[in-house]
């Protein structure tokens, strides 16, 4: 059957931060009771807080944390453009991811100084000054995006848990092996 956005755990964006140069968002972590099915045990939904935002591309889970992109088209009817954040939450129930996932900061290490708000938790998205952005693909450990504005792919470092990610290398057997 049909399941009701209030059989979901709502997650909110509860403030925007700016740091580095940067907007980031912080998002609530409420938890999910998945054995609860006849309540709000069948997942999570997030609001998002800016008039006309969507997701409208594919989402990524990684290491345990669900990336995607959000649009917000431009508030003038002439404008093609807009703007959008790259989201990065906990996969089981769509609030704080675990550990820092972007490096805030800057500085290539991802730790207490990469935590934001006044609840000194990770981020959960970042604006991104891309135009419209595309979905987010992965490279080892850069997350690559791109938009509307741009034609070189923003390159982000994130964090990873797992040491070998996707194909680390291949190689071309040029015979048979004899068996």
């Amino acid at each position: 059957g049909n399941i009701a956005s209030t059989q979901l755990v709502s997650q909110t964006i509860t403030e925007i931060t700016t740091a580095n140069n940067g907007k980031f968002r912080v998002v609530t972590d409420n938890a999910v009771n998945y054995s609860e099915t006849g309540s709000q045990g069948f997942g999570w939904r997030v609001n998002l807080p800016t008039r006309g935002e969507r997701n409208v591309t594919d989402a990524i889970v990684r290491d345990n944390i669900v990336f995607f992109s959000t649009i917000i088209p431009s508030s003038s009817p002439c404008d093609a453009g807009g703007s959008g954040f790259l989201m990065f939450l906990a996969a089981e129930n769509g609030g704080v991811p675990d550990r820092p996932v972007f490096d805030v900061n800057n500085d290539g290490i991802f730790d207490s100084q990469d935590l934001l708000g006044a609840n000194n938790v990770p981020a959960g998205g970042k604006e991104l000054n891309v135009g419209l952005p595309s979905a987010p693909s992965f490279l080892g450990d850069k997350l690559f995006v791109t938009g509307t504005n741009t034609t070189i792919p923003v390159s982000n470092n994130v964090t990873s848990l797992s040491a070998a990610l996707g194909r680390v290398s291949w190689e071309l057997i040029a015979t048979p092996i004899n068996e």
